[in-house]
Protein backbone atom coordinates (compact mmCIF):
# COMPACT_ATOMS: atom_id res chain seq x y z
CA UNK A 1 0.00 0.00 0.00
CA UNK A 2 0.94 3.65 -0.81
CA UNK A 3 2.05 5.21 2.36
CA UNK A 4 1.40 8.78 1.07
CA UNK A 5 -1.96 7.47 -0.45
CA UNK A 6 -4.07 11.03 0.64
CA UNK A 7 -3.07 14.67 0.00
CA UNK A 8 -2.61 14.80 3.90
CA UNK A 9 0.56 12.59 4.01
CA UNK A 10 2.18 14.44 1.05
CA UNK A 11 1.76 17.33 3.05
CA UNK A 12 2.70 16.25 6.77
CA UNK A 13 6.00 14.54 4.96
CA UNK A 14 6.59 17.75 3.40
CA UNK A 15 6.44 19.94 6.26
CA UNK A 16 8.23 17.24 8.77
CA UNK A 17 10.77 17.59 6.45
CA UNK A 18 10.84 21.13 6.44
CA UNK A 19 10.83 21.09 10.17
CA UNK A 20 13.96 18.98 9.97
CA UNK A 21 15.40 21.16 7.44
CA UNK A 22 16.36 18.30 5.29
CA UNK A 23 16.56 20.55 2.28
CA UNK A 24 17.79 17.43 -0.24
CA UNK A 25 14.84 15.31 0.93
CA UNK A 26 12.23 17.92 0.72
CA UNK A 27 13.10 18.75 -2.76
CA UNK A 28 12.68 15.38 -3.74
CA UNK A 29 10.02 14.83 -2.23
CA UNK A 30 8.25 17.87 -3.55
CA UNK A 31 9.36 16.60 -6.90
CA UNK A 32 7.85 13.06 -6.95
CA UNK A 33 4.59 15.26 -5.38
CA UNK A 34 4.18 17.26 -8.12
CA UNK A 35 5.00 14.27 -10.53
CA UNK A 36 1.55 12.80 -8.94
CA UNK A 37 -0.13 16.03 -8.71
CA UNK A 38 1.45 18.94 -11.02
CA UNK A 39 -0.80 21.80 -9.81
CA UNK A 40 -0.71 21.25 -6.06
CA UNK A 41 0.34 24.68 -4.77
CA UNK A 42 1.08 23.38 -1.48
CA UNK A 43 3.96 21.59 -3.31
CA UNK A 44 5.35 23.63 -5.09
CA UNK A 45 5.42 26.52 -2.14
CA UNK A 46 8.06 23.83 -0.33
CA UNK A 47 10.21 23.13 -3.33
CA UNK A 48 10.45 26.90 -3.89
CA UNK A 49 11.24 27.49 -0.36
CA UNK A 50 13.92 23.98 -0.53
CA UNK A 51 15.65 25.42 -3.53
CA UNK A 52 15.96 29.12 -1.94
CA UNK A 53 17.42 27.24 1.14
CA UNK A 54 20.07 25.59 -1.45
CA UNK A 55 20.81 28.72 -3.31
CA UNK A 56 18.79 27.88 -6.48
CA UNK A 57 17.04 31.28 -6.49
CA UNK A 58 15.93 31.05 -10.06
CA UNK A 59 14.34 27.80 -9.62
CA UNK A 60 12.77 28.93 -6.61
CA UNK A 61 11.28 31.82 -8.16
CA UNK A 62 10.02 30.01 -11.10
CA UNK A 63 8.00 28.27 -8.59
CA UNK A 64 6.89 30.90 -6.81
CA UNK A 65 5.99 33.09 -10.31
CA UNK A 66 3.25 29.95 -10.54
CA UNK A 67 2.29 30.46 -7.10
CA UNK A 68 1.74 34.28 -7.87
CA UNK A 69 -0.26 33.73 -11.05
CA UNK A 70 -2.80 31.08 -9.37
CA UNK A 71 -2.92 33.55 -6.16
CA UNK A 72 -2.68 37.27 -7.98
CA UNK A 73 -3.54 38.77 -4.94
CA UNK A 74 -1.02 36.83 -2.33
CA UNK A 75 1.10 39.29 -1.03
CA UNK A 76 3.43 36.86 0.82
CA UNK A 77 4.63 35.25 -2.36
CA UNK A 78 5.04 38.07 -4.67
CA UNK A 79 7.06 39.28 -1.23
CA UNK A 80 8.91 36.19 -1.50
CA UNK A 81 9.72 37.07 -5.59
CA UNK A 82 11.06 39.89 -4.57
CA UNK A 83 13.30 38.86 -1.62
CA UNK A 84 14.49 36.31 -4.35
CA UNK A 85 14.94 38.58 -6.65
CA UNK A 86 17.36 40.99 -4.75
CA UNK A 87 19.32 37.64 -3.71
CA UNK A 88 19.80 36.82 -7.20
CA UNK A 89 20.77 40.20 -8.07
CA UNK A 90 17.70 41.44 -9.97
CA UNK A 91 16.83 44.68 -9.26
CA UNK A 92 14.04 45.82 -11.63
CA UNK A 93 12.25 41.90 -10.94
CA UNK A 94 12.43 42.56 -7.02
CA UNK A 95 10.96 46.02 -7.50
CA UNK A 96 8.45 44.73 -9.77
CA UNK A 97 7.70 42.19 -7.25
CA UNK A 98 7.98 43.82 -4.19
CA UNK A 99 5.88 46.54 -5.93
CA UNK A 100 2.89 43.98 -6.25
CA UNK A 101 3.61 42.60 -2.91
CA UNK A 102 2.28 46.69 -1.75
CA UNK A 103 -0.21 47.03 -4.10
CA UNK A 104 -2.12 43.42 -2.82
CA UNK A 105 -1.70 44.44 0.50
CA UNK A 106 -0.34 48.11 2.23
CA UNK A 107 0.66 46.73 5.40
CA UNK A 108 3.57 44.95 3.98
CA UNK A 109 4.95 48.02 2.98
CA UNK A 110 6.56 48.69 6.68
CA UNK A 111 8.37 45.81 6.18
CA UNK A 112 9.45 46.28 2.57
CA UNK A 113 11.10 49.46 4.37
CA UNK A 114 12.76 47.84 7.21
CA UNK A 115 14.27 45.39 4.99
CA UNK A 116 15.31 46.94 1.46
CA UNK A 117 15.41 50.76 2.52
CA UNK A 118 17.47 50.67 -0.58
CA UNK A 119 14.47 50.09 -2.77
CA UNK A 120 11.75 51.39 -0.95
CA UNK A 121 11.84 54.78 -2.91
CA UNK A 122 11.71 53.12 -6.34
CA UNK A 123 9.02 51.00 -5.26
CA UNK A 124 7.14 54.02 -3.74
CA UNK A 125 7.53 56.16 -7.35
CA UNK A 126 6.05 52.96 -8.83
CA UNK A 127 3.28 52.08 -6.48
CA UNK A 128 2.70 56.16 -7.26
CA UNK A 129 2.81 55.90 -10.99
CA UNK A 130 0.09 52.52 -10.38
CA UNK A 131 -2.69 54.59 -8.72
CA UNK A 132 -2.00 57.50 -11.73
CA UNK A 133 -2.52 54.57 -14.25
CA UNK A 134 -5.70 52.99 -12.35
CA UNK A 135 -7.00 57.10 -12.35
CA UNK A 136 -6.05 57.16 -16.10
CA UNK A 137 -7.72 53.88 -16.82
CA UNK A 138 -10.90 54.82 -14.62
CA UNK A 139 -11.49 58.83 -16.41
CA UNK A 140 -11.13 56.64 -20.07
CA UNK A 141 -13.73 54.44 -18.74
CA UNK A 142 -16.25 57.61 -17.69
CA UNK A 143 -15.33 59.65 -20.53
CA UNK A 144 -16.29 56.21 -22.67
CA UNK A 145 -19.76 55.75 -20.74
CA UNK A 146 -20.47 59.48 -20.97
CA UNK A 147 -20.44 59.24 -24.43
CA UNK A 148 -22.69 55.94 -25.08
CA UNK A 149 -25.27 57.17 -22.83
CA UNK A 150 -25.24 60.95 -25.34
CA UNK A 151 -25.57 58.39 -28.17
CA UNK A 152 -28.38 56.33 -27.32
CA UNK A 153 -30.15 59.13 -25.57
Amino acid sequence: MDELADYDSWAVKGNKLRADENWTGLIEHCQTWLEKYPEETEAQILLGEAYNKTDRYQESMDLYFKVATKRPDDYTTWYLLGSLAVKAGKTQEAIDYLSMAVYTNREIEAEIKSQYPELYQKIRSKSGSNRILRLCVGIIILILFAIAVWIFL
